[in-house]
């Protein structure tokens, strides 16, 4: 129990720290009226949360199977 609490603890912190990153990003390339920039750092927000969320539920998956 205690690898998965320490796995989820950092992932949780990765995924603050990129968060707050993405938000500054999106917010400088909104002001500077770039749309495409926003969009790819939407999606690359978007395609991390997605690989998380499949990182941790096959985590998951394979600890109550195994």
């Amino acid at each position: 129990m205690a690898p998965l609490v320490c796995i989820s603890a950092i992932l949780d912190s990765i995924q603050g720290l990129l968060t707050g990153m993405i938000c500054t990003r999106v917010s400088n390339s909104l002001r500077s009226r770039s749309p495409q920039a926003v969009r790819v750092s939407v999606s690359a927000e978007m395609d991390l949360a997605a690989s998380e969320s499949i990182m941790v539920s096959s985590i998951l998956f394979a600890r109550t199977m195994f």
